[in-house]
């Protein structure tokens, strides 16, 4: 079992993986993106997850922020992270090849089970 932080501002969404992660014996921690990436930063570590989902257009920051302030942190740049692309970005290889996530999953065309199937697929091999 892995303890999975969650940051995902749309509710359903968020839940929906909750509820099929847990299904999976994973704890889940959700984060609706409502906090800056400081605030984020500081329950990231409170919380202390084996893995990072987070969701590519958050409200109070870009991605690349909240990447760059994950990566630099001493206590948790190494953690694993899992990128949940909107529709937008399946569309620029090139900018998600330079994004330093372990895992890019697109949320267009695929259901939640979909995504958790290969969310699963990549902690087993990974052992996270």
């Amino acid at each position: 079992m892995s303890l999975i932080y969650i940051i995902e501002d749309n509710p359903n969404y968020s839940h929906a993986l909750q509820v099929k992660l847990h299904l999976e014996g994973h704890q889940c921690h959700l984060d609706h993106g409502q906090h800056s990436p400081e605030e984020t930063i500081r329950d990231i570590k409170r919380v202390n997850p084996k893995l990072i989902i987070i969701d590519s257009t958050l409200p109070h920051a870009s991605l690349s922020e909240y990447l760059t302030k994950i990566r630099s942190d001493d206590d948790i740049a190494r953690k694993h992270i899992f990128l949940l692309a909107d529709t937008g970005a399946k569309g620029k290889k090139r900018e998600t090849a330079t994004w330093d996530v372990d895992l890019v999953l697109y949320k267009q065309g695929a259901n939640v089970d979909e995504l958790v199937d290969k969310i699963k697929k990549v902690i087993k091999n990974k052992k996270i």
